[in-house]
């Protein structure tokens, strides 16, 4: 059987390669997070904006008030 033999420095490399990827996924993981907050910070504005103009259209609409057309009633006359 052969001896199997594992170097401190072997262990070393593999950890720091691990910690590289890792470290490397947290920070693409951060920048898709700010990029996402923005993003919704950007769409809350736009909320905002749309509520406030649609809230002047509600007041436009609500003084002016449609005028019913009186019914026309037909006038019927027996002479008889």
């Amino acid at each position: 059987m052969s001896e199997f033999t594992i170097e401190y420095g072997d262990i070393l490399k593999a950890y720091q390669s691990k910690v590289s990827e890792i470290l490397n996924q947290l920070i693409t993981a951060e920048a898709k997070l700010i990029a996402s907050v923005n993003y919704i910070n950007k769409l809350q504005e736009q909320i905002k904006e749309l509520e406030l103009e649609n809230s002047k259209y509600q007041k436009t609409l609500g003084k002016t008030s449609t005028k019913k057309t009186p019914t026309a009633t037909e006038n019927i006359v027996d002479y008889n």
